[in-house]
């Protein structure tokens, strides 16, 4: 009598652990999804230089040379990128 309540007792207890897995699987994925965007906002971008500031980029995520930076005269707007051409400065 013994064994057969153990043998019914352990088909439930298997369901139980099962579903615990499903329950603690949905759990992590809601929240692993949640604080991606969070971690990936505090982390730095990779190419900040040891000083600090962060190189100029185009368009297209290429470096912009030093010589064309310091071509544009001062006080001129010709390297805002703003909102990808959004305005029309």
């Amino acid at each position: 009598m013994e064994n057969s309540i153990l043998i019914e007792n352990n088909p439930s207890m298997s369901r139980r652990h099962l579903l615990n897995f499903f329950t603690g699987t949905a759990i992590v994925v809601t929240v692993g999804g949640a604080l991606y965007p969070v971690v990936k906002f505090l982390i730095p971008p990779s190419d900040v230089e040891k000083d600090g500031s962060i190189l100029a980029k185009d368009i297209h995520g290429n470096l912009i040379p030093i010589a064309q930076i310091l071509a544009e005269p001062p006080e001129t707007r010709a390297l805002v990128a703003g909102l990808a051409g959004a305005f029309n400065c």
